[in-house]
């Protein structure tokens, strides 16, 4: 009898890990998608000046990213403010 309610516990305990871990996959499913990717939406971003500078570093809401997903890419689209707008987009890595 007690070996019974053991592995009725055992069971239960298992089966409570196996439902948690199911939610957990499903939700980095809900953030990820199928793809691997993470999307933020549209960012707007503009400068009085001729050129747009900003360290990697400075990209705010990406702690720990790096440590948690392994290699981070950053997929940009941009397009002009309006017609006649010209758009130049470069990006290179730091000067060592």
């Amino acid at each position: 009898m007690a070996k019974r309610v053991v592995l009725i516990v055992l069971g239960s305990v298992l089966a409570a890990i196996g439902v948690l871990a199911a939610i957990g996959g499903g939700a980095l499913m809900a953030l990820f998608g199928s793809n691997n990717t993470l999307s933020s939406g549209v960012q707007h971003v503009s400068t009085r000046t001729h050129a747009l500078v900003s360290p990697a570093g400075s990209i705010q809401g990406t702690s720990g990213a790096q440590t948690v997903l392994g290699s981070v890419r950053l997929r940009i689209t941009a397009t002009p403010t309006g017609t006649g707008h010209q758009l130049f987009w470069a990006s290179a890595r730091r000067a060592r």
